[in-house]
């Protein structure tokens, strides 16, 4: 595993498991997220004031807690089905993993909106929580999960995506691929 992606999956998963402030996207009500329409075709916005379009992207269920999943959308092709995403502006989401419509505010629903530099660091304050999110999952099989989302941030403007994604679901198990290299 590379350094980025290194780096890139140990924020989400501190993230995913509370180590970054939440509170942005749990003070809102589901009526902020009612508000949001999911549109047809592949999910499209900005991110970091940045145009952006669902290409692919990965869902996880052994990063996060029972009953969730994980979600990063890219806007570039995946290396493999279940590779990391390396686009600079990605879109995360923390969805209950069953069938229907999740929002902000009344479900354990979480979305962000990352950027990552170009050393392939995702900090804290490079993610932009989402203030209102509505995701509707279609269909979840062992192999992948469908559906469409819709977010928004009011707290900084160049962060909205709406529309429909596939994605790999994946169960990734991270070793390194040597032993920690030696000064010569």
């Amino acid at each position: 595993m590379n350094k980025r992606a290194f780096h890139v999956l140990l924020c989400s998963v501190l993230w995913l498991v509370g180590a970054c402030d939440g509170a942005a996207s749990s003070s809102h009500t589901p009526d902020d997220a009612a508000s949001l329409v999911i549109a047809d075709g592949p999910a499209t916005g900005v991110v970091g004031n940045t145009s952006w379009t669902f290409v692919a992207g990965t869902s996880n269920a052994t990063l996060t807690t029972t009953g969730h999943e994980s979600i990063i959308l890219c806007s570039q092709p995946l290396a493999e089905p279940c590779g990391f995403c390396e686009s600079a502006h990605q879109v995360h989401a923390l969805v209950p993993s069953a069938l229907g419509s999740h929002s902000t505010g009344a479900d354990s629903l979480n979305v962000r909106f990352a950027t990552v530099t170009a050393e392939g660091t995702l900090t804290t304050s490079s993610q932009i929580a989402a203030s209102a999110a509505t995701v509707v999952l279609t269909a979840v099989s062992d192999t992948q999960l469908e559906g469409g989302l819709a977010a928004r941030s009011d707290m900084e403007a160049g962060y909205e995506v709406s529309g429909q994604f596939v994605v790999a679901r994946c169960t990734n198990h991270f070793e390194p691929a040597q032993g920690p290299s030696t000064p010569e």
